[in-house]
């Protein structure tokens, strides 16, 4: 498959951070991504860390509160590094204590 020549974002998710449960993982995107992904970025708009599992439930990232990640899934693609790696349907796991307040967002790029 020829590489694309443009990159186009996927639907913005924002997930209530009230409704995480303690020791229960919680889907980010239950339909997981609509497409393949260059990259993804989580803002953990909240008022406490959480941990991230991409594809699984397992403790991938952890993000302190009020932190950016973003992920590149681009970087090791060859010969061209214009393949998305991170494959479509993938689910991003997301674990916690319940806030009062805040917000989990994800948001990403594919090509």
């Amino acid at each position: 498959m020829a590489p694309k020549d443009f990159i186009s974002p996927i639907e913005l998710v924002v997930f209530n951070a009230a409704a995480l449960a303690p020791a229960v993982w919680s889907i980010l995107n239950p339909g997981g991504l609509e497409h393949a992904c260059s990259t993804i970025t989580i803002n953990n708009d909240s008022d406490a860390g959480i941990f991230v599992g991409i594809g699984d439930y397992h403790e991938h990232e952890f993000m302190p509160r009020y932190t950016k990640l973003s992920l590149n899934f681009q970087s090791n693609s060859s010969p061209r590094n214009k393949v998305s790696k991170l494959k479509k349907g993938t689910q991003i796991y997301i674990s916690g204590n319940p806030f009062k307040g805040g917000r989990i967002c994800l948001s990403g790029y594919y090509n």
